[in-house]
């Protein structure tokens, strides 16, 4: 009897061994940098674009930070045989010419880009495993995420006249998310700096966790800077200043 009573202590204390060992790795995953959700403001990265003689047309119904992708951590261009079909997502289209347009005026080429490189890799998560979940799930989170609105809530609007600390913007998305996110900045010469682009990393479940720093002055490794030659993205964002004022320009759609 007492070997017995030995025998099913053991077999308890193993299932609850099991048990630890599969909630410490889920807690793991939650705690790893799945995808990077990215936003960008249209105003600064044309600004830039055409101060290197670069296209860049911001439509007039955009009046928001705008999409610029939704990145997996690891891989790229992860499934040749799986190629954009924008039927696939045919009711998203006007939602996506509003929250994901192509600044750079190559029409749905850019949604293909950005479907053919991390689309492909996103799609081992279940809630992004098809070409419609992986747009639908941007947008849901755009929607979620509303940059414009939550720095307006504390004074920070765009403006001709007033710079910003970058200690403010990085406070007043840090007590919106609970987490660290990477704001990053187009530097200019005149020692200032333009708010340009939020990264927001989330988990496999897609909520919100503190993004690494690797460096105040890094560049983002997520950068889309290497595009293809026909959708050439000639953008500079780093991680903002800690000394430098931000300036956050108003959108205008005549470009100077």
């Amino acid at each position: 009897m007492c070997s017995k009573r030995m025998m099913e202590v053991f077999l308890q204390l193993c299932a609850l061994l099991l048990v630890a060992a599969a909630e410490s790795s889920h807690r793991k995953e939650d705690a790893d940098v799945a995808v990077i959700f990215t936003q960008q403001w249209p105003m600064t990265y044309c600004l830039y674009r055409h101060s290197h003689r670069e296209k860049c047309v911001i439509p007039d119904n955009v009046t928001l930070w705008t999409i610029h992708g939704l990145w997996p951590k690891t891989g790229a261009f992860c499934n040749a045989s799986w190629p954009f079909n924008e039927t696939k997502i045919k009711e998203l289209v006007p939602f996506l010419k509003l929250y994901w347009p192509d600044l750079q005026g190559t029409g749905s080429e850019f949604w293909k880009y950005e479907w053919d490189k991390h689309g492909t890799c996103a799609a081992s998560l279940p809630e992004l495993n098809s070409e419609f979940k992986y747009f639908n799930k941007a947008l849901e989170l755009h929607h979620d995420q509303n940059i414009l609105k939550m720095l307006s809530t504390v004074g920070i609007v765009p403006s001709l006249k007033h710079t910003y600390k970058f200690a403010d913007i990085e406070m007043a998305f840090h007590k919106v998310f609970g987490v660290t996110m990477k704001i990053q900045c187009i530097q200019e010469k005149d020692h200032k700096q333009m708010l340009g682009q939020i990264e927001v990393c989330l988990n496999k479940s897609l909520l919100p966790i503190d993004c690494e720093h690797n460096s105040t002055q890094g560049k983002s490794q997520f950068s889309n800077s290497n595009r293809t030659q026909k959708l050439t993205s000639l953008t500079s964002f780093h991680v903002c200043s800690n000394s430098l004022p931000v300036v956050y320009p108003p959108i205008s759609t005549k470009m100077p």
